[in-house]
């Protein structure tokens, strides 16, 4: 018959929970890796405030071209107007 593997796994909670320097490492790693994701979170939201920031020049600069021109035929129809 075969053993179970319980005991196996005991022996390596044991082992892993009696060491606190492997305990110390596993914390340790996954601080960095923590704070790995949330500094490429933040890169990620400063990318995307970005490429708002740009799509919002754009729609301005856009806007306001058709504003120039609208205000422009404006000014020309008032001036035949007058003549």
């Amino acid at each position: 018959m075969p053993k179970s593997s319980a005991p196996f796994r005991a022996d390596w909670v044991k082992l892993l929970l009696g060491n606190s320097a492997v305990i110390h490492r596993i914390r340790t790693c996954s601080q960095r890796l923590n704070c790995r994701l949330r500094g490429s979170v933040f890169v990620e939201y400063i990318l995307l405030v970005t490429l708002v920031g740009i799509g919002v020049l754009v729609g301005l600069a856009a806007l306001r071209g058709a504003l120039v021109d609208e205000l422009n035929d404006l000014a020309d129809a008032i001036h035949a107007l007058h003549h």
